[in-house]
């Protein structure tokens, strides 16, 4: 529904078109994820599998969780074990999203680098350094010296992201 979610220790923002939605932040526990004063949410994933099957999965630790949208609850049965996972992913998570250019794909950021998860294998596909997905390119960049004058040269040029819009280089 393009609406963005943050977590924050135990509790959640949903902001939508840059403001955020009234009645938040809430409590994790409104989700129906435990009522631990140390539950760490690392990434949330919403994952469309079909029309009437929107899940988003919560991963804390070494388990996640699965959420119903349609039913607004948790789903029975979790949370479960990461063990499924491909082992590049069971932890540390930073973020996650669905592909916006893959069906069938997830992309799960850790550290400096983006796995590529096939969903339904729950595999990693591909793993890419963060600036290199994000396209980001080297610049020459002559250092300014401390005694003389400017630097003779700066060099930027326009990229093209693999989310397919073009950005200038900082």
């Amino acid at each position: 529904d393009g609406s963005i979610v943050f977590f924050k220790g135990t509790r959640h923002w949903v902001f939508t078109a840059f403001q955020l939605q009234d009645g938040y932040p809430k409590k994790l526990s409104s989700l129906g994820l435990p009522k631990s004063g140390t539950l760490k949410v690392e990434a949330a994933l919403n994952w469309k599998r079909a029309k009437r099957r929107r899940k988003t999965y919560f991963f804390v630790g070494d388990k996640y969780y699965r959420y119903d949208e349609e039913k607004n609850r948790m789903d029975r049965g979790y949370p479960k074990d990461m063990s499924i996972w491909d082992s590049a992913v069971k932890t540390g998570l930073d973020a996650a999203v669905e592909s916006p250019n893959r069906d069938r794909e997830s992309l799960l950021v850790k550290g400096n680098r983006v796995f590529t998860l096939h969903n339904y294998k729950v595999k990693v596909i591909e793993v890419t350094t963060l600036s290199e997905f994000l396209g980001c390119t080297q610049q020459e960049v002559n250092p300014a010296p401390i005694i003389g004058n400017a630097p003779s040269s700066f060099t930027s040029s326009r990229r093209k992201t693999k989310l397919g819009r073009d950005k200038k280089e900082p």
